[in-house]
């Protein structure tokens, strides 16, 4: 494959959205997988102990919650994505929202979340420990991300915090 073409496959992957959410899906079906086939169980993480109504109560709680910061984070992002659409260029919309790595990477903890509880509340009768315990961390771990998002994104979308990370992008692409 010529260089032009490794080009537009690694620039539309940089600047597509969807990927971290498919690595996190991977990631997600690896790590379950191994807990459950192995009935790796590294016993309770101290304070996330469940009976059997306990899990599926908080497998709801897991599902509920990351999918709901999944439809406000990508409803910000499409509402910011249109404002921004009037004032700048897509090229500086696509180097700013949709490359930016904290947002890709919030949204991959939130799939990666959502999906390991869901495998959680299906099997929860038989599953080990450790895949529980991880899923009631990850729960909260995306609360917190989901409250980081926010402040990010509230700091990313300011025209002079846009002007400056496409400036550190243009003197880090050097010919």
């Amino acid at each position: 494959m010529r260089w032009n073409r490794w080009y537009a496959i690694r620039s539309y992957l940089l600047s597509s959205i969807w990927v971290a959410p498919v690595i996190a899906l991977g990631l997600e079906q690896a790590t379950f997988r191994v807990a459950y086939v192995h009935e790796l169980d590294l016993g309770w993480v101290p304070g996330f102990t469940f009976d059997h109504d306990g899990t599926i109560a908080a497998a709801d709680y897991v599902i509920s919650s990351p999918t709901a910061f999944m439809v406000f984070t990508f409803s910000s992002l499409l509402i910011a994505i249109q404002v921004a659409s009037g004032q700048l260029t897509p090229r500086i919309i696509a180097t700013t929202l949709l490359r930016d790595n904290a947002i890709r990477g919030s949204v991959a903890v939130f799939v990666y979340a959502l999906l390991l509880a869901v495998a959680v509340k299906t099997r929860a009768d038989t599953i080990p420990h450790f895949p529980i315990s991880l899923m009631w961390v990850l729960g909260l771990a995306s609360v917190v991300m989901f409250m980081f998002l926010i402040d990010y994104a509230a700091r990313l979308l300011r025209p002079v915090s846009i002007i400056g990370v496409v400036a550190r992008r243009g003197l880090n692409l050097r010919p």
